[in-house]
């Protein structure tokens, strides 16, 4: 019989190691000989899993009954069954909650059999080690007492390299802004609907700039690409600053890219007041979209504009920002996962303004020269004028008439593996620097035309 090491996080104490039976055991759950009748509810509520450091947290309470049932019994008398699933066929982008309803904790095999310490004589925690980089799982959880295991709770481990946390991308920030004193300015510029702060990192000339804005959608490119970028031109390109300003918010929808970056798999687009923040802006707010067979009216949909023009806090620290730094150009990362390309989306708006679309064209150029795609001698500008009612790109052209776009993914294999969140540290490495040249390349462009 193969047994594996994992590790279960006693509450108040340190990780123990733990042997978990790797193979299946029978259909119905085994009530121990010593333990009282089964409860007639599940014995185990709230579950949940996080991804940290490459392991799976998983915790979960004791339910009412079976809390009621237990007070007088000490902290460590419950024995836990914890199965385990490995979901390979999982696709980002493409599967949603629907991929998991329907699983089988009969199907799933148990990763630890035994005694966890319950904090306050309720909640439990324990920490699965055996798991990679890339891959979903289910988890359920029951007591040894023939209660029905609870579950599923699904996770994917994701390379905290490539999808960084809140406060990684917060450490960076900061580290910038102690770097570059006098040189790096780390402007408040508002807080998300959960209230994490929203820091906007600002260099150079403060009446021409390059505002950069990152995940506006959660499940989109941002903090990964934009600071190694604003670090690579304050630290190798100053000069630029003297002409043409940056400023970069590098995650704008910062709690649910907090919840992907912890391991909730599928895709997410909304804030967390489930509001499209791309369609939330005040322009043209009032004409509803049918894009993706959703409707930008319907508080259902991932593309809700939300229930009035700019009530979102994130929205409203985006135009806060802006209004402030009156922009040279806005360009905001999209696609997915944390890699994006160097097709431009402007405003649909401008579609028939040439003037405008040959402010545009140029800089998306400067853009994909920079980031050598494969067809860039095919095509060596991608500007189309996409951006929806509600878009930053559409309330930018209207309120500025500056260029501004949705930068999007292309042909490059980067970008190909970002759409099904399958790219790697090196590929998100190579990714980071073609953007660090091309932002650097459209500083250029931009102080050429002041």
């Amino acid at each position: 019989m193969t047994r594996r090491t994992f590790v279960g996080r006693t509450a108040g104490a340190a990780a123990v190691s733990l042997l978990a039976i790797a193979s299946n055991v029978p259909a119905q759950e085994a009530g121990s000989k010593t333990a009282p009748a089964a409860p007639a509810t599940r014995a185990i509520a709230f579950l949940k899993a996080t991804a940290t450091g490459g392991h799976v947290r998983l915790s979960c309470f004791k339910s009412t009954p079976f809390f009621n049932a237990t007070q007088k019994e000490k902290p460590d008398s419950v024995r836990l069954r914890i199965r385990r699933t490995d979901l390979p066929g999982f696709r980002f982008g493409q599967d949603y909650d629907e991929f998991f309803h329907g699983l089988r904790w009969q199907d799933a095999r148990v990763i630890f059999e035994g005694p966890l310490t319950a904090l306050n004589n309720r909640k439990f925690e324990f920490t699965d080690e055996r798991v990679e980089p890339g891959q979903t799982y289910a988890y359920w959880v029951a007591t040894d007492r023939g209660d029905p295991p609870t579950g599923p709770v699904a996770v994917k481990v994701r390379d905290p390299r490539v999808w960084w946390t809140w406060e990684e991308a917060q450490r960076r920030l900061d580290r910038l802004a102690a770097e570059f004193p006098g040189v790096v300015e780390l402007r408040p510029v508002g807080q998300t609907v959960q209230g994490r702060p929203l820091r906007a990192l600002i260099a150079g000339n403060r009446g021409h700039v390059l505002v950069m804005l990152g995940s506006v959608h959660a499940g989109e490119a941002g903090a990964e690409l934009l600071i190694p970028a604003f670090e690579h031109v304050v630290r190798n390109r100053r000069a630029l600053l003297d002409r043409v300003g940056l400023a970069v918010l590098p995650c704008v929808n910062a709690d649910q890219r907090q919840r992907l970056a912890l391991g909730h798999p599928p895709y997410l687009r909304t804030n967390a007041n489930g509001v499209d923040l791309n369609r939330n802006f005040p322009a043209d707010w009032e004409t509803v979209n049918h894009m993706y067979g959703l409707i930008t009216s319907d508080p259902e949909g991932m593309t809700y504009r939300g229930a009035t023009p700019a009530s979102e806090p994130e929205t409203q620290a985006v135009m806060r920002l802006l209004e402030k730094l009156k922009p040279a150009a806005v360009v905001a990362f999209h696609h997915l996962a944390s890699i994006t390309g160097s097709s431009f989306l402007c405003s649909a708006a401008a579609a028939k303004n040439e003037p405008y679309l040959a402010r545009c064209r140029p800089l998306n150029h400067a853009y994909r020269a920079a980031l050598v795609p494969p067809d860039l001698e095919k095509k060596p500008v991608a500007v189309m004028a996409g951006c929806t009612s509600g878009s930053l790109p559409t309330w930018v052209f209207q309120r500025f008439g500056v260029p501004a776009f949705d930068a999007e993914g292309d042909g490059s294999p980067a970008c190909q593996k970002a759409t099904t969140d399958t790219a790697t540290w090196e590929d998100l490495e190579q990714s980071q620097a073609a953007h660090q040249r091309a932002v650097a390349e459209l500083l250029s462009a931009l102080g050429e035309n002041p």
